[in-house]
């Protein structure tokens, strides 16, 4: 075949999506066809055919390459050829000429020149009409490490050092080699003072300064004289200078020093300062000004606008007495939940701070040990939880140590004591309760009622005309006995029934003072559960039924330590769900001494009284 083409690659620009990409030169297998990605960073990746390519040769006019994967955009895609270079081609001596043969060993021969040229035109070279006596360098790895390829003073070829070797200031008598930088520092030829120099012929220095006898050695590298103030600048315009001036460009070919004017002034050692009142609100960017600008004390209620300050403006624990004004602080300022234990200054809270409705729960209060704090009034035992048990010695009950005395706990057992010396006469009681009747002591007015029993009565013997008209008492009734048949109609009335008339007392408070709180503020759930309140914090509760027999706690109490006497008080519910009292000991006597004994012990009482 013949070679009608000189190329021998093709590119394309990948784009994510093509995956099949023609070549237009012949290649003699496609194991000699090189397929490349360029990436967009410059890194060259070789792929592999049937791996990543697959290729369909068309002949002499060229064929196919389908990638596996799409070249990406920003990839290039390189088709080369790269034939052997191998001669393969053997002539038989007498043969007929080969011609086919002939032709295919040629054309390897073309292509392996085409792709020579094309290594060729990629190399760096010097012109037809240039020349250089050397294009090679004999320095090895070692010595041309980290160096630069460059042309010498001759212009052939040299391994340096780098562009230039810096050599600092210019001194005189030193020995200065091709290349080297230096710094013209004498100001004695103040045209060239720090003018940078590279020098052009290895050469001994001499003279006081570079410029003095060294010039033709050296070339300027960088002109700094020239440059070195601002007057001498093209676009900048200095006159009549002065202390805190500074160039502002006058918006149309040059710099020109100015003075700084109007809110702000600034002084020969650039200390800026600004006029008061400058500084206005649209000046200053949101969120510009943090606490570590401003000064401590530095803004009153005038420096703010209303409204302008809101919880995110606020540091932690920073709002304290001293930082609010008298009445500032409404109770629409705070926050649900804003107030707490930490908050509250003692003795803050006060019983105006208290809701009416709040019902502070006993889990909120500590235990009450203040004498006198509780009044009797206020207990309730209705609800209370009947002790399901007969009195025992040890059991306690609480006693007033005496008419306006202390309250104290007393044994169940100080009770018969004291009510057994006081009976005398036709009977007498012992300390286990024994009573002892007098011989003829008993007489028939002596008979309280109900002293004569069943046992002591003949069959039938009471009858209607022995019953005194309106003495049939509930007590004479049995539990039980009265039914449907027995009550007339109408009997029970509204009277009859005790109302459920029982409230909570309001608990006065001196947790929050009245100035801060308002009133109603505190609520039952305002209170901490952890919290116990003092019964030095309580007024006197004096509330019928406010506290529940079942809160007292009596085993801790003292003792009364002494025997019953009349003065001594007791607690008292006046009827069941009725009102609590106190009651003297002298009224227990007179109790046990009365109809609502029972028998035995009330014949031994009339006995004694």
């Amino acid at each position: 075949m013949t070679l009608s083409t000189t190329t021998v690659k093709n590119s394309y620009s990948g784009n994510g999506s093509t995956t099949a990409f023609t070549y237009d030169f012949a290649i003699n297998s496609t194991s000699e066809l090189v397929v490349i990605i360029r990436s967009s960073t410059g890194t060259e990746t070789t792929k592999s055919i049937t791996t990543h390519y697959t290729v369909a040769d068309a002949g002499a006019s060229g064929g196919t390459v389908t990638m596996g994967s799409a070249p990406a955009s920003g990839e290039t895609l390189v088709l080369i050829r790269d034939t052997s270079l191998t001669q393969g081609t053997d002539y038989v001596a007498n043969d007929p000429f080969p011609a086919e043969t002939h032709e295919s060993a040629l054309d390897k021969l073309q292509m392996q020149i085409q792709e020579v040229q094309e290594e060729v035109d990629r190399s760096l070279k010097i012109s037809r009409t240039n020349t250089m006596t050397s294009t090679s360098f004999t320095d090895n790895a070692a010595s041309r490490a980290s160096k630069v390829l460059s042309f010498d003073s001759s212009g052939e070829l040299s391994v340096t050092n780098e562009i230039g070797n810096w050599q600092g200031n210019w001194a005189t008598s030193t020995a200065y080699s091709l290349r080297d930088i230096v710094k013209q520092n004498s100001s004695s030829d103040s045209a060239t003072y720090k003018n940078v120099y590279i020098c052009t012929t290895a050469h001994t220095s001499t003279g006081s300064y570079l410029t003095q006898n060294d010039t033709s050695n050296w070339a300027v590298l960088v002109e700094v004289a020239a440059f070195d103030t601002l007057s001498e600048l093209s676009d900048t315009n200095i006159s009549s200078l002065s202390s805190g001036h500074v160039l502002v460009y006058d918006g149309s070919d040059s710099f020109d020093n100015v003075a700084i004017s109007g809110d702000a002034t600034l002084a020969a050692n650039g200390a800026l300062t600004i006029a008061s009142g400058a500084v206005e609100s649209a000046m200053i960017a949101a969120d510009a000004i943090t606490a570590a600008k401003i000064a401590d004390d530095a803004i009153n209620s005038e420096h703010y606008t209303d409204g302008s300050i809101d919880t995110a403006h606020i540091a932690d624990s920073q709002v304290t007495t001293a930082k609010i004004a008298a009445d500032a602080v409404t109770q629409a300022k705070i926050a649900d939940d804003a107030v707490g234990a930490d908050q509250l200054a003692a003795d803050a809270v006060v019983n105006a701070s208290i809701a009416s409705s709040a019902a502070i729960a006993d889990s909120k209060l500590a235990t009450i040990s203040t004498a006198g704090k509780v009044d009797i009034g206020a207990l309730e035992i209705d609800g209370a939880t009947e002790m399901g048990a007969a009195l025992a010695d040890a059991d306690l009950l609480i006693v007033d140590d005496g008419a306006g005395g202390t309250e104290k706990s007393m044994l169940a057992s100080r009770i018969p004591t004291y009510v057994f010396t006081k009976v005398s006469g036709d009977a007498t009681v012992a300390s286990n309760g024994a009573l002892t009747i007098a011989a003829q002591a008993v007489e028939n007015s002596m008979l309280a009622d109900d002293a004569v029993g069943a046992d002591e009565l003949a069959a039938n013997a009471v009858v209607t005309a022995s019953i005194v008209d309106d003495n049939v008492t509930q007590a004479k009734i049995a539990d039980d006995a009265v039914g449907a048949d027995q009550l007339a109609a109408s009997a029970v009335v509204t009277a009859s029934i005790v109302d459920d008339n029982v409230t909570q007392a309001k608990i006065a408070d001196d947790a929050v003072g009245a100035d801060q709180l308002a009133a109603n503020a505190v609520v039952n759930a305002s209170v901490a559960s952890d919290a116990a309140i003092a019964d030095s914090k309580l007024a006197t509760i004096s509330t019928a039924n406010k506290v529940s027999i079942a809160a007292l706690d009596i085993d801790g109490g003292t003792e009364i330590g002494a025997d019953i006497v009349d003065a001594d008080l007791f607690i008292i519910d006046d009827g069941a769900g009725g009102t609590n009292k106190k009651v003297l000991a002298s009224r227990i006597k007179s109790y046990a001494a009365g109809s609502g004994a029972t028998p035995g012990f009330a014949v031994a009482m009339a006995i004694a009284l």
